[in-house]
């Protein structure tokens, strides 16, 4: 996995969680390689006590939304996958990633959310 330094979004400086705090700069890494007018992201973040048979797998580097953004996430038996590519455009960790999602969400295999 390679990590580029970036400047954090203002956005994020701007609407930060109670008790969370971040650099001028931050660490990311890509899971795709081409950019797209699609702005993914699956939901704000997921707080379990609102929905309790769901779970955020990793957030996103979505500059338009607010920090806390869900790029990946998990409701019952269903992947959430906020990211626009195909995996031929996506990095090799991004695609490793993938794959990696679809064999844990495999364990809630019919069973629904409450």
């Amino acid at each position: 996995m390679k990590f580029e330094t970036v400047d954090t979004p203002q956005k994020y400086l701007s609407a930060l969680p109670e008790g969370v705090t971040l650099g001028k700069k931050m660490q990311v890494w890509y899971v795709q390689k081409t950019s797209t007018d699609i702005k993914g992201a699956v939901s704000r973040l997921i707080y379990p006590k609102d929905a309790p048979d769901a779970e955020a797998i990793m957030l996103g580097f979505a500059p338009p939304k607010r920090y806390g953004a869900v790029g990946i996430g998990r409701h019952g038996n269903v992947l959430q996958w906020g990211y626009a590519a195909s995996p031929s455009e996506m990095t090799p960790a991004g695609r490793n990633l993938f794959i990696n999602c679809i064999a844990y969400i495999r364990k809630f295999d019919g069973k629904r959310s409450r």
